[in-house]
């Protein structure tokens, strides 16, 4: 039982998906009778901002408008120069929320900060603020955090972050081909969705043992859902159309591209070539379209520049749950990942 939990894998390996589809439904439906609030951030570029984006609305639940953004960067500004700390924001927000015994902060895409963060002072304020607010004793917080094996170099440079995630560290392998089928089979009995014969074993080949690979399959077990037949059965024919684990997404944004006129397809063409950037010092890759597509829109004309990323369906689409001491291991959570993905689209496509 700890209060500070790192989640570590490989891009792709599911690192999100088992805490937010895996670990938060099982806290919001905690056997024990504990209640939790949860509030997700990602780091971005400024951290601290980032984390007085979530921790406001606990703490003055009525503010809006002009007085959030305020009020936002004042605490941002406070957070680093130590005058409001995370502990008390913990207390309060807590405080707000009545019958609430424990809050649980989910960090997801650690690794941008030290990608996307270009100031030292803020990452290291921020890392201060959650190492001090979950070990003090009686804290009602608990953090977990998302980060990429490859960028867990940067967490080894920081020996107190270190020495905390000693004996609460989860490493994420990848998932045995068992796992898998229990992912696809298990979610589509229960709703009395079939599948012809050798197709599960069809899809599980093709999927293989490549690292990434889940990704490919929410994808592909989302479009199947769609294409299922009338007596709810999922046939070789669809998942051949669809081009396969392999050809799937190629499949889906060629459908797209073609459907976009002469001057959306230029665009197109030049939005897709600078979705990312590699940084010298800092192996890896980091996404620069988010606010790029925004800038560029009104050079690109009319069509909106981020319209193919929606349509192409790249962004993530997560479950969740309403609310329901330490966070559980997280470890027999392992299988429910994709599971989760799979019953949502089927629940809501």
């Amino acid at each position: 039982m700890h209060s500070l939990v790192g989640v570590v894998g490989a891009s792709g390996s599911g690192k999100s998906s088992v805490v937010r589809a895996g670990l938060v439904p099982q806290l919001r439906h905690s056997d024990d009778g504990t209640v939790w609030d949860i509030v997700t951030m990602i780091p971005k570029d400024n951290p601290l901002h980032s984390l007085a984006d979530v921790f406001l609305p606990l703490v003055e639940p009525d503010l809006s408008g002009i007085n959030l953004i305020r009020k936002r960067n004042t605490l941002a500004e406070d957070l680093e120069h130590r005058r409001v700390p995370l502990w008390d924001l913990a207390v309060e927000g807590l405080r707000q929320q009545k019958g609430t015994q424990r809050l649980l902060l989910v960090v997801d895409q650690w690794e941008e900060i030290y990608t996307n963060c270009k100031s030292g002072t803020q990452r290291t304020r921020f890392i201060e603020e959650l190492l001090d607010a979950t070990s003090r004793t009686g804290s009602s917080l608990s953090v977990v955090f998302t980060v990429r094996w490859d960028f867990y170099g940067e967490v080894l440079q920081d020996r107190t972050l270190l020495d905390r995630l000693e004996n609460s560290r989860l490493d994420l392998g990848p998932m045995n081909r068992d796992e898998l089928r229990s992912v696809i089979e298990e979610p589509a009995a229960k709703i009395g969705l079939t599948f012809q014969d050798g197709l599960v074993e069809r899809i599980l080949d093709d999927a293989g043992d490549e690292p990434g690979s889940l990704p490919l399959l929410e994808f592909v077990l989302g479009e199947l859902w769609d294409k299922r037949r009338g007596d709810g059965q999922v046939t070789h024919d669809a998942y051949q159309a669809l081009g396969r684990i392999t050809g799937a997404i190629a499949t889906r944004a060629e459908t797209i591209f073609n459907q976009l006129n002469l001057d959306e397809q230029r665009a197109a063409e030049f939005l897709f070539r600078r979705p990312v950037r590699r940084r010298k010092k800092i192996r890896g890759v980091v996404r620069t379209c988010r606010g790029w597509t925004h800038r560029r829109s009104r050079w690109l004309g009319n069509w909106p520049a981020n319209a193919c990323w929606s349509q192409a369906g790249f962004r993530r689409r997560w479950h969740h749950r309403q609310p329901g001491t330490m966070v559980p291991p997280l470890r027999p959570l392992r299988k429910q990942c994709v599971r989760k993905q799979w019953k949502w689209h089927m629940r809501n496509c």
